[in-house]
């Protein structure tokens, strides 16, 4: 474990300051595709777990490192220490050796072996430091090869050897004196073992505090990316769960007021409860704007209208329940709409035909066809002729009174005994007869009109108090509806009270010209007889008188008679 994070800090300081920029926008981009990934396959339970966890790796990583540093600092302070006991020693044995070489000049066999012990000692402990700092360098991996080197190259110095420091008593001159340049070659080499020793220690000691400070920079960076990390994760926790959140309120209100223009910059990208909650509003609003345009449609009578949503969904359901009524409620209005039009248009065509009703006429004959030519006109037939009922020869007969074709006026006179034909056989049955299937020229024979043969005739009886006043005959290219045949019996009723009116005004005021002659003949039989009364009054009175004159002369008579 320990060389593992090692090299990653050599690695790190080499390519550190090299690849900084690079490694920044590489770092930037793996983290941004990663994020991504994870914001659309992951939950908010499994994000806020997958937060908590890179956190947790942050911190055991931050204590791992915080451990392996302080145990290689640790490990360096011992080495340091080693190496400055050993400088010490190194020292020091070369001040004793400087002593052994003045003590070989002298020939101080005594101070040699004295000073031999020290020398052994000294020795000793650095056998035992150099095997300490072999220990530490073997155990690291920093490059402490040459300062291995030299603490090697003491140790091959002969003056370390107990046994040629025991034969110092027992050598002549000649072999103290080699003895002696022996020990002053290595004094030298000691001396320069012990400068580039000197000069090794130094660079440890200069690589321990640059590692020193690379720890603490590593430290740092660190701790940095910790508190990176965790803006980054509340960021993340910000922009990816607070933020979608706001807007989804946000649209929320929007749906509340009844409105289905959700904010169009919101898009969804995550497969998350957020996604989930954000389509679910967008199938609101979706449902909301379906539910308004079907509305409209339906307020604009369209009741054809697709509605775009679950059919089998209460809102639905409703709605579609809602188009059905609100279709079966304005067919009946259309209906009755159509109907009080109908009415409407047979009420005014019979107050119109009522104006002519009441109007006056010097000339019956015309007051027969403006009726026909107001009734044909204003049902858009093609033409008519209105049969009346008269005397003649002490029987009933149906007189075409008038009678109007294609807009003009015809001049026909027919007469029809009551029974006979269409015409006749509709009075003596006093029924509405309405033909559509007309053979050819079964008009021009049977009803008495003439001209082309139409699609529909009708013919109406003029009946008023179960009393047959005459028919009227129409003929039209079309199919007469319900209310126009509606209006054609009304029609009859009207014309044979007003035919009824005139024929008992006819008939009063015969009767009353009747009246008038014969109370001018009473009156002039009474003048007559005025005058003969008069005559006999007068005879009667001459007779009166004569009788009283007779009487008077049979009374002078008679007193004549007496007395003679």
């Amino acid at each position: 474990m320990s060389s593992i994070f090692l090299a990653c800090d050599n690695i790190y300081i080499i390519t550190f300051n090299k690849y900084k920029n690079k490694m920044n926008f590489l770092r930037a981009l793996y983290f941004n595709k990663l994020v991504n990934r994870l914001n659309k396959n992951l939950k908010i339970g499994q994000k806020s777990y997958l937060a908590f966890f890179l956190v947790s790796v942050m911190i055991l990583l931050f204590s791992l490192y915080t451990l392996y540093s302080y145990s290689v600092l640790k490990k360096r302070d011992v080495l340091m220490q080693n190496i400055y006991a050993m400088n010490h020693d190194n020292l020091s044995l070369i001040v004793l050796l400087e002593q052994q070489y003045s003590f070989f000049e002298t020939r101080s066999i005594e101070k040699i072996k004295s000073n031999n012990e020290k020398i052994s000692e000294i020795i000793k402990r650095l056998n035992k430091t150099i095997h300490e700092v072999q220990n530490e360098i073997s155990s690291s991996e920093l490059n402490l090869q040459k300062l291995e080197n030299s603490i090697n190259q003491i140790k091959s110095l002969s003056i370390f050897d107990p046994a040629i420091m025991n034969q110092v008593s027992s050598l002549d001159e000649n072999q103290l004196n080699s003895l002696g340049l022996k020990l002053r070659d290595e004094i030298f080499e000691l001396q320069l073992a012990n400068e580039k020793f000197n000069q090794y220690s130094s660079r440890i000691k200069a690589e321990t505090d640059k590692i020193y400070s690379h720890k603490n920079i590593l430290i740092l960076i660190f701790l940095g990316s910790g508190i990176l990390g965790s803006i980054i994760i509340a960021n993340f926790i910000s922009y990816r769960i607070t933020d979608p959140i706001e807007k989804l309120k946000d649209n929320i209100k929007i749906l509340e007021q009844g409105d289905y223009n959700l904010d169009d910059k919101f898009e969804v990208l995550d497969n998350d409860e957020i996604g989930d909650i954000a389509n679910g509003i967008e199938r609101i609003g979706h449902t909301i704007r379906e539910t308004v345009f079907f509305t409209d449609k339906i307020g604009e009578n369209e009741f054809d209208t697709e509605l775009n949503l679950n059919k089998s969904g209460k809102l639905a359901s409703a709605l579609l329940l809602m188009r059905d009524k609100l279709k079966a409620i304005t067919e009946q209005n259309e209906i009755q709409k159509q109907q009080e039009e109908k009415r409407n248009w047979v009420i005014k065509g019979l107050a119109d035909l009522g104006n002519i009703l009441r109007s006056n006429f010097n000339d019956i004959d015309t007051m027969y066809f403006d009726i026909l030519k107001t009734i044909i006109n204003y049902i858009g037939a093609t033409q008519g002729g209105l049969f009346i009922i008269h005397e003649k020869d002490n029987k009933q007969i149906l007189e075409l009174s008038a009678c109007y074709a294609y807009d003009r006026r015809k001049y026909l006179s027919k007469e029809i005994e009551i029974g006979e034909g269409l015409v006749g056989q509709c009075a003596l049955e006093k029924q509405i007869t309405n033909l559509t299937e007309i053979p050819d020229n079964y008009l021009q024979i049977a009803s008495g009109l003439g001209g082309s043969n139409p699609k529909n005739l009708i013919l109406v009886p003029l009946i008023l108090n179960k009393e047959i006043y005459g028919v009227m005959e129409i003929a039209s290219f079309k199919i007469f509806d319900k209310h126009q045949i509606e209006y054609l019996e009304q029609s009859a009723e009207s014309i044979a009270s007003t035919v009824s009116s005139m024929q008992i005004n006819i008939t009063t005021k015969a009767l009353l010209e009747k009246t008038q002659i014969q109370a001018e003949e009473i009156a002039s039989s009474e003048e007559e007889m005025k005058q003969n009364m008069e005559e006999l009054q007068a005879t009667q009175e001459e007779s009166q008188r004569k009788i009283e004159q007779l009487e008077m002369l049979l009374e002078e008579a008679r007193m004549s008679q007496i007395k003679e």
